[in-house]
Formats: C-alpha cells, sequence, structure tokens
C-alpha cells in the first residue's frame, strides 16, 4: 500500500518570538511589503518584527471579461499636490465590482495605465508621505466607484486623506504605548478576497470613501515594548464607509479584562502569544505578538468583546525562545472580567486540528484514503490544538504513526499522528496508532504519548470521521504541574470527541499508573467514568498514566502520557 503526505492548511502561524532582535523564524521567513498585509500578493506565512501574517484562504481565480476594452489612466498626487518622486508609489488596483477581479497597474512618476472592459470599478493605491519622525508614513486612496465607458483619467489625490489615530484611556497603567497597530481596509467584492493593511505605527492616511468599511486593529504594551506582563488588543470597524475622522478612542472599562494562567511545566518557563481578529472574508490572517515573561504566572490582556479572537500561544525556555505552541479561540461576550488557561497538564492526544478558521476532525475518510492530522501534547481545553509532528514543524517532536485494517497493516507514517492512507473500499474495522517523543529541554513533564484507536470505517459520498475519543484530565496541581508525594490523589477525566462528530456514551474505563516513566504500571481505581484515585508513593518523581475508554459501539481509545505530572 502507498504511504501519502499531505499538504499543511495554513492558519494563524507559530512563529519564534524573541526579546529583541529578529527570530529565526523571521530570517527564513519573506517580508511582506507594506500595503499588501490583507492581500492576495504574498503567499504563506510572513513576519515583520512582531506582527505575522498569513495566508488563511484564497479566492477562486474570478472570472473575466472579454471583449472591447478602455484605457484607464490613473496620476497619483502627494500631500504636495506633486507627483510622487522615485518609488514613493509603485503601483494601482483596480477592482471589478461585478467580478471582484483585480487588475494591477503600475505607477511610473506618478502615472500608469491599464486597458479594461466597461464596467464598475473601484481603484486604490497607496504612496509614502514620509514626514519627520515618520520616515514610513504613508496615504492610502480609495476611489469607491468608477463607472468606466471609454477612455478615462482618474486622479487620486493624497491631500483629500486624513490621519488615522487611535488613543487608549487605560487608568490602571499609565505606561501603556501603542506598539502595533494596522489598518485594513478590505477591498472584497463578489467574494474575492482583496485588500489593503498598512502599519498604524508607521502613520497612515486614508480618503473617506463611502461603501468601504475601515478596520482598525491595535496593541499597546508596557512603554511599547515586545515584552509585557500585560496587553490592550483592540479591534473596531467602521462599518460601511471610510469615515471623514478615521478616529478611535479605546477605553479599557470598555474591554474584556482576561486573565490567562499559564503554568510551569515541571519548571519555570517563558510565554507568549500572538492574538488577531478571525476576518473570514479576508485572505490573509493578522496578529500582534507579545511576550508576557516567565512561568508560571497569571497574565492580564484587554481585549474587545464581541471580537472572535484566534491566538498563538507559544511557550519555550527561559531566554524566550519560544519553541513550542498552541492554536486556539476566544470569544468575550461584554466586557469584564474573564478567565482562561493554556498549557495546562496532563497533556493528551486530541483528534481535532485547525484548517485554515476552521477547528475539524483530526482523523477523516476521504473516498478510499484515510488523512491523520492531530496533536498528541494539547491540554485539552475548548478548541486548543498542541504543537504536532509533521514535515514543516521544527522535528522537535518525533515518532511515527500506523494504521490497520482487521488487524493487518495497512502502512507507516514516520509522523507522530500525522499521515494519509490509502484503504479498500469494503467497510472495515481499523486500528490508529501512534508514538510521540517529544524533546523539549525546559520542561520535564510529556516526554511521550502513545494512542490507539479502534473504530469501523466505510465508504462515504461525503467526507467522513470516525467518533475518535480522547481522554482529558482534570487535576488539582500547583503551578509547576506537581502534586503531593505520599498522599491519594484524585484526577477528573472528561471525554471527548471532534467537532461536528456527534458522541457516544462511554461503556467502560480503566486506568493505570507508572512511577518510573512507564517500565511497571498498576491498576487504578475509576469510578463512574470520570474520577480516578491513586495513592502517590511517599517519594518525589513523575507520574504517568494509561487510560482506556470504550463507547457502547465498541470503539475505543487506550492514550499514556509519560510523565504526566510531577510528584514534591
Amino acid at each position: 500500500m502507498r504511504f501519502h503526505m499531505y499538504g499543511m492548511a495554513l492558519a494563524l502561524g507559530a512563529a519564534l518570538l524573541a526579546p529583541t532582535g529578529p527570530t529565526a523564524a523571521e530570517a527564513r521567513e519573506p517580508r511582506v511589503r507594506a500595503g499588501s498585509l490583507a492581500g492576495e500578493t504574498a503567499s504563506g506565512k510572513a513576519t515583520s518584527g512582531r506582527r505575522v501574517v498569513q495566508q488563511a484562504q484564497r479566492s477562486r481565480p474570478a472570472p473575466r471579461r472579454v471583449g472591447p476594452t478602455h484605457r484607464l489612466t490613473v496620476r497619483v498626487l502627494d500631500l504636495d499636490g506633486t507627483a510622487p518622486a522615485g518609488d514613493a508609489a509603485s503601483m494601482f488596483t483596480v477592482f471589478d465590482l461585478a467580478t471582484g477581479a483585480p487588475t494591477t497597474g503600475g505607477l511610473v512618476d506618478g502615472g500608469g495605465q491599464v486597458e479594461l472592459p466597461p464596467g464598475v470599478y473601484r481603484v486604490g493605491s497607496w504612496i509614502y508621505v514620509p514626514r519627520p519622525g515618520r520616515p514610513e508614513a504613508k496615504a492610502l486612496m480609495i476611489h469607491p466607484r468608477l463607472e468606466l465607458t471609454g477612455d478615462a483619467t482618474l486622479v487620486l489625490d493624497a491631500r483629500a486623506t486624513r490621519e488615522v489615530k487611535i488613543a487608549l484611556d487605560a487608568p490602571e497603567t499609565p505606561d501603556a504605548r501603542l506598539a502595533l497597530g494596522d489598518v485594513i481596509v478590505p477591498m472584497t467584492t463578489r467574494g474575492q478576497r482583496h485588500g489593503y493593511g498598512l502599519p498604524l505605527e508607521d502613520g497612515v492616511r486614508v480618503s473617506p470613501a463611502a461603501g468601504v468599511p475601515l478596520r482598525l486593529l491595535a496593541t499597546w504594551t508596557k512603554g511599547g515594548g515586545y515584552t509585557s506582563s500585560y496587553r490592550y488588543t483592540a479591534y473596531h470597524e467602521f462599518a460601511g464607509r471610510i469615515p471623514d475622522r478615521p478616529e478611535l478612542d479605546v477605553r479599557a472599562r470598555d474591554l474584556a479584562r482576561v486573565r490567562t494562567t499559564v503554568p510551569g511545566q515541571g519548571a519555570a518557563q517563558c510565554h507568549g502569544a500572538f492574538v488577531g481578529p478571525d476576518l473570514p472574508d479576508m485572505s490573509a490572517a493578522l496578529a500582534h505578538g507579545v511576550v508576557t515573561g516567565p512561568t508560571p504566572s497569571v497574565r492580564t490582556s484587554y481585549l474587545s468583546p464581541g471580537v472572535t479572537w484566534r491566538s498563538d500561544h507559544g511557550l519555550g525556555g527561559s531566554d524566550c525562545a519560544i519553541t513550542e505552541s498552541g492554536q486556539g479561540t476566544d470569544r468575550f461576550p461584554a466586557p469584564g472580567d474573564h478567565r482562561r488557561s493554556w498549557f495546562t497538564v496532563p497533556s493528551v492526544p486530541v483528534p481535532w486540528m485547525w484548517e485554515a478558521r476552521d477547528l475539524r476532525p483530526g482523523v477523516v475518510r476521504r473516498d478510499d484514503r484515510i488523512e491523520v492530522n492531530l496533536s498528541l501534547f494539547s491540554d485539552g481545553a475548548g478548541d486548543h490544538v498542541g504543537p504536532r509532528s509533521a514535515p514543516w514543524e521544527d522535528g522537535h517532536i518525533t515518532g511515527d504513526t500506523t494504521l490497520s485494517r482487521d488487524g493487518e497493516p495497512i502502512g507507516t507514517s514516520p509522523f507522530a499522528g500525522y499521515g494519509s492512507f490509502d484503504v479498500p473500499k469494503e467497510p472495515g474495522r481499523y486500528v490508529l496508532e501512534t508514538n510521540a517523543t517529544r524533546t523539549a529541554p525546559w520542561s520535564p513533564l510529556g516526554t511521550r504519548t502513545s494512542a490507539t484507536w479502534t473504530f469501523t470505517s466505510q465508504p462515504s459520498a461525503e467526507p467522513t470521521a470516525p467518533p475518535l475519543m480522547t481522554v482529558r484530565y482534570k487535576a488539582a496541581l500547583d503551578p509547576l504541574g506537581r502534586a503531593p508525594a505520599g498522599r491519594p490523589f484524585r484526577l477528573g477525566t472528561t471525554v471527548l470527541t471532534p467537532p461536528g462528530v456527534t458522541p457516544r456514551a462511554v461503556a467502560r474505563m480503566t486506568a493505570q499508573v507508572s512511577y518510573d516513566d512507564g517500565r511497571t504500571w498498576w491498576p487504578a481505581t475509576v469510578r463512574d467514568h470520570r474520577t480516578i484515585t491513586l495513592n502517590h508513593p511517599p517519594r518525589p518523581g513523575h507520574v504517568s498514566l494509561r487510560v482506556t475508554a470504550t463507547d457502547k459501539a465498541g470503539d475505543s481509545v487506550t492514550q499514556t502520557t509519560i510523565r504526566a505530572y510531577a510528584l514534591y
């Protein structure tokens, strides 16, 4: 049988965080040219300082009309009414309001031409307008509607633009300063995802325009620095038009106050996070990164309520080089106090994954192929997905994945929790087994994980996901992921299934415990499929867990975590 690799689905991206200077990720990723942040001119992911931009979903190719054309001449003027010099202006884009198709033209000495069929269009261009203290300042000019019936000339005049201003009122943190900001102008038409994105901290001006929304994303930190124990991240949309006064006042009391608990996984680590709004009508995901500092900790973030926030939380050593990340979303319905946690232990395998903007099952059958893409080291909270083993990852998680049918091996992948396997058309009983070793010098916990799922699969006209289970633990551990030695200890359990998959009732659950890294296993008491009771030995060390859950249809999961937590 053949074994297939399949491509990475792009989502809000993990990137290395470091307190100062370019990161390793930045050194190998392309830079995004200002103005194309929200457009489709860049592919994959690009990182610029603390900002990460990643393609989330491309538009389908727009149909282009054929027939006679007219010449559109575009002239651009800067703030003093003259043509921009040199490379201060390089291009303009014309968007067909009927089809969504974009046409780009080059600018030479402030002028350029394109040939277009008759129709109704939207035109945009940005230029550099440097001023003292803002050498990278830019002006974005939008002409919202142009009816082209013959050759025409359009003038885009920067003198008609207005400065974008955003301010924070946060009396509790008088040292908060703007760290990052983005001015986002969607040019989405007919389902085509296009737009402009300009960094607010450089200085941005935009022209008022009816029918064109304006979106502002801004993050404030302590002193405007990269490392901060708190962050304010606000998002606002001026729907329907770019206003005559593109200004926004953000008040801390109107934001959700979110306290995030991040334990130390057996030792002190460093935590950071990229956070950005979910923008389903844009082709790119945009997020702002902040290193929040050492763990264990409880950090405070102030976020706009009513917004779906996509986040990529990272964990690493004391040097704050983040090498492990997890993805998830949050939505806080109203201002006030909220709580959440990240990277709690014990870690567990989760049979789901983020694909673009959607949380999907991590094991799916498509025709005669079963595809696997899941994390074996997640905290299991909400929609969190932890680090994975895959061709594009950094290799600190290694292992393999094997699929068998009716007792006969089908194939083995050289990655843990990842692979694609050709399967027979007939229904069959399958066993999916995966083993993973995690090398994280900064954490003595969660060193190895294995999981074995049994399920039945058969062909279907639509992609189907088996009801794979995972058992999440709830443990009263200290901030370093430790429990007292020499005492009875209880673990709560919750059986979870992938999104969109109907869960089945659990018929039986058994558990085992090891205090010598899995060399010897002892039975543990399980009550009501919900509580595991252990008797910890009277010495420091580590606790490894193995649990098996079987549903009423006979499908099962056996998951093992070596060094699930520590004893003190």
